[in-house]
């Protein structure tokens, strides 16, 4: 299990939202919105969507293989692979389809964002679902499981306050979702060596 593929995944997704974001909130004067989400900085311009595309290419992969390397170090079932493997789907699905991009107006949303949108609500069970089977299968490891379940709890105050549309969760999306991602990244950073 090589923790090098993780890391480096975990590095370059924050590096690029964090210069993606800065650019267009300081440098570009659009501003610095707490009530953005991720991927509406990202879908903004054409350079910055195609950046986050790439840059989110090279992080599925690399969790991908991370997460293979886990599964055979610890025997992991079918459905951990069929879970995992979703996740990465999504994951590029979501960034092949920028939201925003080609909407004439913020919320006149058409095929693309629909697409985003769907593949990024999609992602957030999956990504739940993933978390807990790797909570149930590996058994080892008291941080990863208490890390674990921090990211299940906060994942399910995101799900409730999204449908609630309670105005602190929407008023602060940008930490909530950047900071349920990384959760989830630094999870899988959290998985034990088997021996």
């Amino acid at each position: 299990m090589n923790k090098k593929f993780i890391r480096t995944a975990i590095f370059i997704f924050v590096a690029v939202v964090a210069i993606i974001t800065i650019m267009h909130s300081f440098i570009l004067g659009r501003g610095f919105h707490l009530n953005w989400s991720i991927s509406r900085y990202m879908g903004t311009d054409f350079w910055s969507a195609i950046i986050f595309c790439l840059a989110n290419f090279v992080v599925a992969v690399m969790t991908l293989k991370y997460l293979f390397s886990v599964k055979r170090e610890y025997g992991l079932s079918p459905i951990f692979v069929i879970l995992a493997i979703i996740m990465t789907v999504l994951f590029v699905s979501l960034s092949v389809f920028p939201v925003g991009l080609f909407d004439e107006t913020w919320g006149n949303f058409g095929l693309v964002s629909h697409l985003h949108r769907g593949s990024s609500y999609t992602l957030f069970a999956f990504l739940i679902l993933l978390t807990l089977d790797l909570m149930i299968e590996v058994r080892k490891g008291l941080v990863m499981h208490l890390f674990g379940a921090a990211a299940v709890a906060l994942s399910l105050f995101c799900v409730i306050s999204f449908f609630a549309g309670w105005d602190f969760f929407n008023d602060y999306m940008y930490i909530f979702e950047s900071g349920y991602v990384l959760m989830n990244l630094v999870f899988y950073s959290l998985i034990p060596r088997k021996d």
